[in-house]
């Protein structure tokens, strides 16, 4: 039996499908926390498994939130309030295994600098950046990026370097030549000889868990395709207790409303879109009056999603637009704001057995 759940974020560029496959006595427990940063994004969660002794992954999506064009305290605040242990990788810091990017709008990764001196992230996830998108990001947000980011940027863009001396993945658009993935989701397939070599470490608690790429069982590089997945488990346990990470990118102007772009989207997400629980609305509710809007009513699936949406109370956006309410509520959608108002922001809890 499967257990799955989905959760798409709040981004135009790379969106996470989370899911679980066990068995036996298997069980993983997920919860997250869509912080109220204000005009922003913030989610901080955390995967515990527990088939081989309690495994933990915990990983962060978009990291900012603006406040008078400065880091809201109210992010600050909810900073301190991400629950992370220290682990043999970290030192004396905190662990975290993953921070996802959606973008590089200020609002969203503002704050990340700030967590990465903060905890020891392993490994941090962003869309595909090359000369071109480099360029644009230059053009809009030379101003809110400091020197020494930019810096680092243009390294990625290039394709050297890190950022904030952490390592990158960039999440790519793959060749789109077939609607099948490029690798089987047969739960009883073997993983490669390399993920089962590694030997259990049992001597750190909470254990530590491995993050690979589904196609090869390798660990991630400095590109990935986002027709691949992130695959996180324990090192000992095999492919059949599994959380995976699945992305998408179309690059920096796609916006869901578009019908090319959201049939490539629904195609992407084919198996997990119909299973669905919460969507976070796609920059704060936002729908401009000229040009696609980012909002599609066909995230709200089904009555009683959750339909989450970041903004401050107080913004100069006009967010979230009051179009985008109708349609979640046409939907049946269940509405969750999650504002400076709301400092504890939204938080859910899913414990999946086979």
């Amino acid at each position: 039996m499967t257990a799955t759940a989905l959760t798409m974020l709040n981004c135009h560029l790379t969106i996470p499908a989370l899911y679980f496959r066990g068995i036996n006595d298997m069980y993983v427990r997920h919860s997250r926390i869509q912080h109220g940063v204000g005009q922003g994004s913030f989610h901080s969660a955390t995967v515990e498994f527990s088939a081989t002794g309690r495994h933990r992954f915990d990983y962060v999506f978009d990291c900012g939130a603006l406040k008078y064009a400065k880091l809201s305290p109210e992010f600050q605040y909810a900073l301190k309030r991400v629950s992370l242990t220290k682990r043999a990788p970290g030192g004396n810091k905190a662990v975290l295994d993953l921070m996802v990017l959606s973008h590089f709008d200020a609002d969203h990764m503002n704050g990340a600098q700030s967590l990465v001196k903060r905890y020891a992230v392993d490994r941090i996830v962003l869309p595909y950046l090359g000369v071109e998108e480099l360029a644009l990001i230059i053009a809009s947000q030379a101003d809110a990026i400091d020197k020494d980011t930019l810096k680092e940027l243009h390294g990625l863009a290039n394709g050297v370097g890190k950022l904030w001396k952490r390592p990158v993945t960039m999440v790519k658009t793959g060749p789109r030549k077939t609607e099948e993935r490029v690798f089987s989701d047969d739960p009883q397939r073997e993983p490669p000889d390399a993920e089962r070599s590694e030997p259990p470490r049992t001597q750190e608690f909470p254990h530590p868990v491995s993050v690979v790429l589904e196609s090869t069982g390798a660990a991630p590089g400095t590109v990935m395709l986002d027709e691949d997945n992130l695959v996180v488990g324990s090192s000992s346990a095999g492919r059949h207790d599994t959380w995976k990470l699945r992305f998408w990118n179309r690059g920096l102007h796609a916006t869901l409303g578009e019908p090319g772009i959201w049939q490539d989207f629904e195609r992407h997400y084919k198996r997990e879109l119909p299973q669905t629980q919460t969507v976070v609305v796609p920059h704060h509710g936002a729908a401009p009056n000229a040009g696609a809007r980012f909002y599609n009513p066909g995230l709200n699936h089904r009555p009683r999603v959750n339909a989450v949406i970041s903004y401050a109370v107080r913004n100069s956006h006009g967010h979230p637009h009051p179009s985008v309410l109708a349609d979640i509520a046409y939907a049946g959608g269940r509405l969750l704001r999650v504002t400076d108002d709301t400092r504890l922001g939204y938080q859910e809890i899913y414990l999946f057995r086979p």
